[in-house]
This record gives C-alpha cells, structure tokens and sequence, in this order.
C-alpha cells in the first residue's frame, strides 16, 4: 500500500505499521530511517501535494492565521 507520511505516521511511530521505503527521492525528515524506494530501483519517484483552499472573501486576518497554523505544522 502507498499512503502519505501524514496519515500513516501515528501508525508508524505506534509500531501499528512497518513502513518499508518512502516514495520521494530523498529519504523523509521525519522518517529519516525509511530508506527510498529509489535506493532499490535507480530513479523511482512519487509524491504528492496537498493545497488548502478558502473562499474568495475570506479576511486577511484569517488567511495569515492560516498560513501561519499550516506552516507551524510542517510536513515531510
């Protein structure tokens, strides 16, 4: 199976799930001890994004508390 760091890392970090490899070219900063599946086959590489949207109208105020809450969170 082929899951995002951040659905599966609970799972992970819980020892609920045995990650064998990461999709990405260069190896997780939060998993750094999953090797790539590109160590194993020579230029393999998958990812994903993930983009949050708002509506037109939404306050400044809002989207910069937004931009700072998402950013806080950081990802892989």
């Amino acid at each position: 199976m082929f899951d995002s760091v951040p659905t599966s890392i609970a799972h992970i970090r819980a020892g609920k799930l045995r990650p064998l490899a990461v999709t990405t070219l260069t190896r997780s900063e939060l998993l750094p001890e999953i090797p790539t599946i590109a160590e194993f086959v020579p230029g393999y590489e998958a990812a994903t994004w993930v983009g949050v949207g708002a509506p037109r109208d939404t306050p400044t105020d809002i989207i910069d508390k937004l931009n700072l809450e998402i950013n806080a969170a950081g990802g892989p």
